[in-house]
């Protein structure tokens, strides 16, 4: 943050919006602090893993730059970890180092040619994993309590399945008495911390995770049924689904399909005693599940719960990621749309689920992640209205890739101090060119 004020590039960070804090519903310890956001998350180079935690600013203007918003704080390999039981000490000891930083930049700010700046972190960014790393979490995916936020249950004690307004994991909600952690998170030193900071991710739950089983599910039902793609079999079936999938893709300009990508067998997961699943990359998943909205749109499919679960869930993320474009909150109006059709959706998905229950091909998995989809659409995280898109990875593992690309190029024993100097030199230039284009659009 101070190298920032000090090479100018203060403007990058972004400007607080006075209503900020006042609508998160939390003082900060200074009043003009900027809300910052942390990330972590593994990448593999040079033969290892890798943790990066990094910051940004949640009020950055140029949030879709990865490289520009993003901030590198650490990358600890892998290989370095000391585990003690379920907790990974190495990555608890680096967060306490990052803690008391980013503590007193809450309290005593930097300061540089009569400039301040004061920020103050609002958010854990991140995949589950990390989640689970860093704050010392023993209610997981793999274990009978699944949620962070609330005593969701595998069990009948307060089972995740239950969608309904009377759910008893409602009843549980960010009880201060059930702590998530098996010891206090490094990360509890953070001022009036708690497990609601911990934000699920909309790539990793859903586009990585519900909207998969949605769409491979939906796709396995319209292929089975005769008609309404061309084609006697199966087989044909998939190939007219494929040329529909691929010529609509062109239609609507994004990126195009590698040659030989298909509609096939394995990639739906379909076989009998396991769930279907669409095994493709999140943006593969939002641009299926796109696809299917409009062919379902007008036609007949002998299922009208079908069409209402696959509008409900591209109407409601569709609205996140556009208001995300406006605003860090949304209106009251947004807020309640979310809710009202988020329900709809979570309702006809355990619908479905239920209906094709007992089948061979197993459809509408509803996984843990699944539950942590609901808190995100009733808006339980981040809380206040905050709009929980914000916590979405797209950006975050874009400039993951970009580091690893950077330290493949950079070997620890034979790299040139003088390359990496070149290196850091160019950054402000590059920072410089960003910020004057932006400025010049807005």
């Amino acid at each position: 943050a101070h190298a920032l004020l000090r090479t100018g590039f203060r403007a990058i960070l972004g400007e607080l919006p006075e209503e900020y804090w006042v609508r998160l519903g939390r003082a900060p310890a200074h009043e003009a602090a900027l809300p910052l956001l942390l990330y972590g998350d593994e990448a593999n180079a040079i033969g290892t893993s890798w943790m990066v935690l990094t910051w940004q600013s949640a009020v950055c203007p140029a949030a879709s730059d990865s490289v520009f918003s993003r901030h590198v704080i650490t990358l600890i390999p892998k290989t370095h970890y000391v585990i003690r039981g379920q907790i990974n000490v190495t990555l608890q000891e680096a967060i306490k180092c990052v803690v008391r930083s980013l503590c007193a930049l809450a309290q005593k700010g930097v300061h540089h040619n009569g400039e301040q700046l004061f920020c103050e972190v609002v958010g854990l960014k991140g995949d589950w994993k990390f989640h689970v790393q860093s704050c010392c979490l023993t209610r997981s995916y793999g274990r009978k309590l699944v949620c962070h936020l609330c005593m969701g249950s595998k069990t009948l004690a307060a089972p995740v399945t239950d969608v309904g307004p009377d759910a008893l994991w409602r009843q549980t909600l960010l009880d201060p008495n059930s702590p998530p952690w098996s010891q206090e998170p490094a990360l509890a030193a953070f001022r009036g911390f708690n497990p609601s900071w911990i934000w699920p991710d909309p790539l990793h739950v859903y586009f990585l995770g519900t909207g998969r089983d949605l769409a491979g599910s939906v796709l396995v039902i319209l292929l089975r049924v005769r008609g309404f793609f061309a084609g006697p079999n199966q087989a044909d079936r998939m190939e007219a689904a494929t040329a529909q999938f691929k010529r609509w893709i062109e239609q609507s300009n994004l990126a195009k399909l590698p040659r030989k990508w298909s509609f096939s067998k394995p990639k739906l997961n379909w076989k009998s005693g396991t769930f279907a699943s669409l095994r493709d990359k999140g943006s593969r998943t939002s641009s299926v599940l796109l696809w299917l909205a409009d062919l379902l749109d007008g036609r007949d499919c002998g299922d009208n719960l079908l069409r209402t679960c696959v509008w409900a869930a591209n109407n409601v993320i569709g609205l996140l990621a556009s208001a995300a474009q406006a605003s860090p909150f949304l209106t009251d109006a947004e807020a309640e749309q979310v809710k009202t059709v988020g329900q709809i959706f979570m309702q006809t998905y355990v619908a479905l689920h239920l209906q094709h229950r007992g089948e061979a091909v197993k459809l509408f998995q509803f996984r843990p992640k699944a539950h942590l989809l609901q808190h995100l659409l009733l808006l339980h995280v981040p809380g206040n209205q905050t709009n929980p898109w914000l916590g979405v990875c797209w950006m975050d593992e874009d400039l993951l890739k970009k580091l690893m690309a950077v330290l493949r190029k950079t070997h620890v024993v034979t790299a040139p101090v003088q390359t990496l100097r070149r290196w850091l030199l160019q950054l402000p230039a590059k920072y410089q060119a960003v910020l004057l284009a932006r400025l010049h659009r807005a």
